[in-house]
């Protein structure tokens, strides 16, 4: 109780200030990439203006607009010296070109058109009346943008000169900017429209949410591959971009985090020594009450000789007095129960050797009469078939069809019996093999029938040989069987995982039946068809279950009237103890 109650106050305390300065820490972060974002805007503005100045300063240049006005080759030269010289004022311009006002292109200078990462020029150029920076593109071969600048002969805009530049960052240059920006931060940049974001050396992923540029509070979202981030955006004044810093959120929470660590120790500190006090205290309360749960676990483990001595005459001991009585009763009772099971288990040997008689009795006792009726009716209907009416050989042959299912009825009863008697030996068994072996069986049985029948190749099971043939015989007769009204009969074995377990199954197209009757599907004697449709006795799903249980599994069935049948079972092992008859 003690640990209690300084775990509770020690956990309040720590998140209370683990929880004030995270959010102290998170806000002072989101004011710093919100500020950081101005500044590098700012930065990129003056770039930018200059960047401009020097592009109108090249077209108005004479020679840009006399090679306009005339196609002449020593104007055309004169001019591609003037693009020239303007491409090698930086190492990031790929391209100088002269453009007419309806979108041809006069000439060019610079690096290898067909060779350089050239963003795309504007499909047309109205309204350009300055210099003006155009947005980013990104290609496989890095990261570019426009500027263009009209030509202008007497006050008359007569061509662009459209330079496109690729950019000439670096993950080196990324990470200096990044530093000068603060620790951890990354800095990236991207068009207004938001369609490219680049890190100034690569195209990167956009932001997942909208960046509103001049909102003055950052954002919080997820970026692919760093995790939570905090990013403040501004617009580039002068130019369709947007920059953005963003901030790991598990740089700027680390301090946090590191309180919280010290928080917890010192908690754990405190716990201890509140521990330690509480045990002293309480050990001498404790340490009977040790001794009579110890006791208590002896005797529930069957040791009904055990008792405890307890020298003392307060609530404690009066428990001790009561627990010894206790135990005195249960030992008492125990030795009663015992003779009684002992009684019980000599009447259930006696009963279960006076079935194994009837059983007997039932195999042979019965089997002759049986059979007398059987021969005896086929003998009156070869010898004196001539003498016996029509009416008299129906009902002879009546007798050796009723006689001939008594003695069906009787094998599948003993069936049954030998299903639930003697231990099951667990060894690999190959269902699809067995499978194939009964298809086989049933195919000479019947040749005039034509099933096709699909078994999964490698279904290999731990269990009894013998229960599991009686099983899938009695599954895949009754797939045959079930198929024989069913114009192209198609029966399937197969397995499948269900509720993460093997589950196997014997599948057909026949006549199915209505799932509301599923319950008494494989209680014996029980039928979903009549006799005169279809033959049997209705025990043979009643073994199927008796042998799935034996090895621990379950059975069950799916099905719809005239539109077939699925039996379903599991083999998980035999239960504990599994090896006599029920």
């Amino acid at each position: 109780m003690v640990c209690t109650l300084v775990l509770a106050i020690g956990v309040a305390a720590s998140l209370g200030a683990y929880f004030a300065v995270r959010r102290a820490v998170l806000a002072a972060a989101g004011d710093r990439v919100v500020s950081a974002s101005a500044r590098v805007a700012n930065a990129l503005q003056g770039a930018a203006r200059r960047l401009d100045a020097l592009v109108d300063s090249v077209a108005a240049n004479p020679a840009l607009a006399a090679a306009a006005a005339s196609p002449a080759p020593a104007l055309r030269k004169r001019a591609g010296r003037v693009l020239d010289s303007l491409a090698r004022t930086a190492p990031g311009i790929a391209s100088v070109e002269l453009w007419s006002p309806t979108g041809a292109r006069l000439l060019w200078g610079g690096a290898d058109l067909a060779r350089s990462a050239m963003p795309p020029v504007p499909a047309a150029f109205d309204g350009i009346d300055s210099a003006r920076i155009g947005p980013l593109s990104g290609t496989e071969a890095g990261i570019g943008y426009t500027v263009i600048a009209p030509v202008r002969d007497a006050g008359r805009t007569v061509a662009f000169l459209v330079m496109r530049r690729r950019s000439t960052g670096t993950e080196q240059a990324a990470r200096e900017i990044g530093a000068l920006i603060g620790k951890s931060a990354r800095l990236y940049a991207g068009n207004d429209t938001g369609d490219v974001w680049t890190d100034l050396v690569h195209v990167v992923t956009p932001p997942p949410v909208p960046m509103t540029p001049g909102a003055r509070r950052a954002r919080h979202y997820v970026r692919p591959g760093v995790g939570a981030v905090m990013g403040g955006a501004e617009r580039i004044a002068g130019t369709p971009w947007t920059v953005l810093v963003e901030l790991p959120q598990a740089d700027v929470l680390r301090d946090a985090h590191a309180l919280a660590v010290d928080l917890i120790l010192i908690t754990a500190v405190l716990v201890l020594i509140g521990g330690a006090w509480g045990w002293a205290i309480s050990r001498s309360l404790t340490r009977p009450l040790t001794r009579l749960a110890d006791a208590a676990g002896t005797i529930a483990a069957g040791d009904y000789s055990r008792r405890v001595a307890l020298e003392r005459h307060d609530e404690i001991g009066e428990v001790g007095a009561a627990f010894n009585h206790m135990a005195d009763t249960v030992e008492r009772m125990h030795g009663q129960l015992e003779r009684e099971v002992a009684e019980r288990t000599t009447d259930l040997q006696v009963v279960n050797r006076e079935l194994e008689a009837f059983s007997y009795s039932v195999s042979h006792d019965l089997r002759a009469p049986l059979r007398s009726i059987d021969g005896f009716s086929q003998a009156l209907l070869e010898d004196y078939g001539d003498v016996v009416d029509a009416a008299g050989r129906r009902h002879l042959e009546r007798v050796r069809a009723a006689s001939q299912r008594m003695g069906a009825l009787i094998d599948d009863l003993l069936g049954l019996a030998r299903v639930a008697r003697g231990a099951v030996a667990l060894a690999p068994v190959d269902l699809s093999e067995m499978a194939a072996e009964i298809v086989s069986e049933l195919r000479e049985r019947d040749p005039e029938r034509a099933v096709t029948v699909d078994i999964a190749p490698g279904m290999v099971a731990q269990g009894d040989r013998r229960l599991l043939h009686v099983a899938l015989s009695n599954l895949l007769q009754n797939a045959w069987k079930f198929t024989r009204r069913s114009a192209a009969a198609h029966v399937e074995f197969g397995r499948a995982e269900r509720d993460a377990e093997t589950a196997y199954f014997v599948r057909d197209n026949g006549v199915g039946f209505d799932m509301q009757y599923a319950d008494k599907l494989f209680a014996p004697f029980q039928r979903l068809h009549s006799f005169e449709d279809f033959e049997g006795t209705g025990i043979g799903l009643a073994t199927v279950q008796r042998v799935v249980h034996r090895h621990g599994g379950i059975v069950w069935a799916e099905a719809a009237v005239d539109r077939g049948a699925t039996i379903w079972f599991t083999l998980p092992g035999p239960h504990r103890g599994d090896g006599a008859a029920p």
